[in-house]
């Protein structure tokens, strides 16, 4: 049986973060107490879908995934059973100066978003010279705007809601697995949660497919190839939303998100298109490993080219 070819697929070990960024994508300064993706979960789901399909990334984002006290075992996991040719990770970077030597043996690529006023305390010369000894790429992300993505106004113009998700990047690179069920974004499984959380009722379980069921391939295959956007992107504006600054919450702060009712017209990026016809959709990112041109996100992003070996 020929495999699925996915670019990228992503895994949140964790709903929480260390930090309160405003805006956040995945609204992870909602999730006071720690939410963990179980390993043995993680295990099962991970070995039902590589039996068919192939993926070149495997990307570790979240909340923060260091803040998993299993995280090793998952990268571990990720290479000894060869869920993917190559394994990443995405990070505020707060904690890679505890980080365990095994994280860099073991990542293919890393990502270090830095928001301003967020001290780390490895310099940048520190975190390439550790990506070189260990043959791992750094990618230093200045983080400076956010864009305005999840709301809490629910999106009435299927129009729209058509060329946001066309033109959602997450849409394209940010394929996620989490408990049992594989989503084409990395917001979907969140969403029914997040809303609940403001006082709104939701529900999208058929936002994602379930991984456990007979006929992987087939359905798999069926949900990538159809082209209608997610019962989730009725509260999010994608890549539509307009840029605002990048600042840290304090617990009012993230209250007041919560309870927020702003119309999502007035959240929207005045130039962004409104129809699918107007509406690119966004390039394929990732395969540092296999040591291609990294394609920027930001004219910001820094990159130290180096290779690890790829093993048999």
């Amino acid at each position: 049986m020929t495999k699925i070819s996915q670019p990228s697929v992503s895994i949140e070990t964790s709903k929480h973060c260390n930090l309160k960024c405003a805006s956040c994508d995945h609204a992870s300064p909602w999730f006071e107490s720690a939410s963990f993706y179980s390993l043995d979960v993680y295990e099962r789901d991970m070995d039902a879908l590589t039996e068919v399909m192939d993926i070149a990334e495997l990307v570790f984002a979240g909340g923060e995934p260091l803040m998993h006290p299993q995280f090793v075992s998952f990268l571990e996991l990720a290479k000894r059973k060869r869920y993917a040719h190559g394994v990443t990770m995405v990070t505020n970077g707060v904690l890679l100066h505890k980080a365990p030597q095994e994280v860099w043996e073991l990542l293919d690529g890393m990502n270090v978003s830095r928001y301003p006023g967020v001290r780390l305390r490895v310099s940048d010369d520190e975190l390439r010279a550790l990506g070189e000894r260990h043959g791992t790429r750094v990618a230093i992300e200045e983080a400076s705007k956010f864009k305005y993505m999840l709301i809490n106004d629910t999106i009435d113009d299927p129009t729209l809601i058509q060329s946001i998700f066309k033109g959602c990047y997450s849409a394209v690179n940010c394929h996620t697995v989490f408990e049992g069920r594989y989503y084409k974004c990395s917001r979907a499984h969140l969403m029914s949660e997040i809303l609940g959380m403001a006082g709104i009722a939701f529900e999208n379980m058929d936002d994602g497919i379930e991984i456990h069921a007979a006929n992987l391939r087939q359905r798999l295959e069926t949900y990538l190839d159809d082209g209608s956007p997610l019962k989730a992107c009725q509260h999010c504006l994608g890549s539509h939303g307009r840029e605002r600054d990048s600042v840290q919450l304090r617990k009012l702060g993230v209250v007041a998100e919560q309870q927020d009712r702003t119309s999502y017209r007035d959240l929207l990026d005045p130039a962004a298109p409104r129809t699918p016809e107007e509406t690119t959709r966004p390039a394929i990112m990732g395969k540092w490993w296999l040591g291609d041109p990294f394609v920027q996100q930001t004219p910001a992003r820094d990159l130290t080219i180096v290779t690890k070996p790829v093993t048999s």
